[in-house]
């Protein structure tokens, strides 16, 4: 009989310590669970297209915020228009945190040029972890930190570069060195040119052409330079309406 108690007796201890050595177990893996973090989310913002514009009031849409070309155009800054170029790829990704995103590309429409997104990189396919930092194109907010990205894009014209003699298109007063066609972007320079009078001419300066597509030479109204060499700079100079140049001349009185 006491055999048989201290058999029942140990029965009962041994399936009270599995029962309670389960339960711990239970426990600690559904502490174990509710100590793991979540995985983390992020969502990556790219943001409208912007270009800058040689000419401060292209349209009515602005985007409120100035581009600062730095370096030789050091204090001087130029509106930013909304357009110029868009960007190929998912606009709005939500990633798990530490990974990268899919690949977006900044294309430019005809008649712009890509120039680097607004956090400084100057590739326009890019992938990302994050989106959020600080906008090294806007002048006006350098030290805010944002929540996304955007391309900026820079607009391309074309100039014509002429002769002229008493405000008539001619080449008899002289003739111009140089490519008198050329494509400058927003921000850059042309190539360089030189005015040269022919024999019994004087050169009077570089023109501007009028809303009219005329040059006026007596009154220097419109005269940009009096340098025979001339470097067209857009952004320095301004536009004309038909973006035309003139080389001028004066004939000597014999």
């Amino acid at each position: 009989m006491k055999g048989l108690l201290k058999q029942i007796v140990l029965i009962f201890l041994c399936v009270t310590f599995i029962f309670t050595v389960t339960g711990c177990f239970s426990e600690n893996q559904n502490g174990n669970s509710s100590e793991t973090p979540q995985d983390e989310m992020v969502t990556l913002h790219y943001g409208f297209s912007r270009y800058v514009s040689c000419f401060n009031f292209e349209d009515d849409q602005t985007a409120g915020m100035y581009y600062n070309f730095g370096g030789k155009y050091d204090g001087l800054s130029a509106k930013l228009f909304k357009g110029g170029g868009t960007i190929n790829g998912q606009i709005e990704q939500t990633i798990l945190k530490g990974n990268k995103g899919s690949e977006v590309i900044a294309v430019p429409f005809d008649g712009f040029e890509f120039v680097m997104w607004s956090d400084g990189l100057k590739t326009p396919t890019r992938s990302d972890s994050s989106t959020s930092c600080y906008d090294l194109v806007d002048s006006a907010k350098k030290d805010m930190l944002m929540g996304e990205v955007y391309p900026l894009f820079a607009k391309i014209y074309t100039f014509t570069f002429l002769t002229t003699e008493g405000g008539y298109q001619t080449n008899s007063g002289g003739y111009i060195i140089g490519e008198t066609a050329q494509t400058i972007t927003t921000g850059q320079c042309g190539t360089e040119l030189r005015a040269v009078a022919n024999e019994g001419y004087i050169f009077m300066g570089w023109f501007y052409e009028d809303e009219y597509g005329m040059v006026d030479t007596t009154t220097w109204a419109r005269r940009l330079s009096t340098s025979e060499t001339l470097v067209y700079d857009p952004f320095e100079y301004g536009l004309t309406p038909n973006n035309r140049i003139y080389a001028g001349f004066y004939k000597k009185n014999n």
